[in-house]
């Protein structure tokens, strides 16, 4: 399809919605690979589709995946993992807050019945940015920070309330259920000593 990094993001809308509406298997093949670009616009590389095999009732079918609020962690063995992961499984980093444990995964074999190879990228938010950044200031989360170790630079104090740890999920939970039920399993966990905030 040829897209360009600066395409027409209207025309490009307009052209998925055809490709959507189309009775066409070809066409909506087309709208699979037309969907990252437009994710890609609006900033959501995380949330694309792409076209893997998985049993279905016992049978190999291509299925067209879309991981919302997911990354794919294909197990060991996946002949789609590049050679030096096929023993151990697909490396996935899971990040934690600017005050919390941050995880470094690897998919499992299970994972492939249980969710399409599928695992957790990321805790989620608790609290609106806006609602946190009225719990306490930046300099205050700083100080906070530096008690505990961790070095914080950012360009706007006033912003960094903003990604504070208790404005979000807890990491290691999200990551602990992942890992009981097959999704993944924990290879690090690892420890902020310093955040940087844009």
């Amino acid at each position: 399809m040829g897209l360009k990094r600066n395409f027409d993001e209207v025309a490009l809308r307009q052209r998925a919605r055809e490709l959507q509406q189309s009775a066409s298997n070809r066409d909506r093949l087309e709208f699979c690979f037309c969907a990252p670009a437009i994710f890609q616009t609006n900033r959501s590389q995380h949330n694309i589709a792409k076209l893997e095999t998985f049993p279905v009732k016992g049978r190999e079918r291509v299925l067209c995946v879309h991981r919302k609020g997911a990354t794919r962690a294909f197990g060991p063995g996946n002949p789609d993992l590049p050679a030096r992961y096929r023993e151990v499984g697909q490396p996935v980093i899971v990040p934690g807050s600017m005050g919390s444990a941050s995880f470094v995964l690897a998919g499992r074999t299970e994972s492939r019945e249980i969710s399409f190879s599928s695992t957790c990228h990321g805790a989620g938010r608790l609290m609106s940015r806006k609602k946190a950044t009225e719990q306490m200031s930046g300099q205050e989360l700083q100080r906070q920070l530096a008690r505990q170790g961790i070095l914080v630079r950012a360009q706007q104090m006033k912003l960094l309330a903003e990604e504070a740890p208790y404005a979000y999920k807890d990491a290691s939970e999200v990551v602990r259920v992942c890992q009981r039920v097959g999704m993944s399993g924990v290879v690090a966990r690892l420890r902020p000593v310093g955040v940087v905030k844009g």
